[in-house]
């Protein structure tokens, strides 16, 4: 699967879902500490959830079928954005 803005990640993407996968509140600690807070928002239409995301109340127009994808999009920008620090 493609993920938009993995090119820019300074982590490959299977390294990214391992981390999260492998203790995801570690990684969560380090995105505090750097002040990029993650929001998962949620939207029902016809009982159908669909899930985005932002950083800092920066957000993306996109929606996702699950919530995971949203989270992983929001994490690669969180990436994105401690590469840039």
């Amino acid at each position: 699967r493609n993920v938009t803005g993995v090119q820019t990640c300074a982590l490959p993407i299977y390294k990214v879902i391992k981390i999260i996968g492998s203790n995801p509140r570690s990684l969560f600690q380090v995105m505090d500490e750097n002040k990029l807070f993650i929001e998962i928002k949620l939207n029902f239409s016809n009982s159908i959830p669909s899930f985005s995301w932002s950083v800092n109340s920066q957000g993306s127009s996109k929606w996702f079928e699950t919530r995971t994808e949203a989270e992983l999009e929001a994490v690669i920008e969180c990436l994105k954005q401690l590469n840039e620090k």
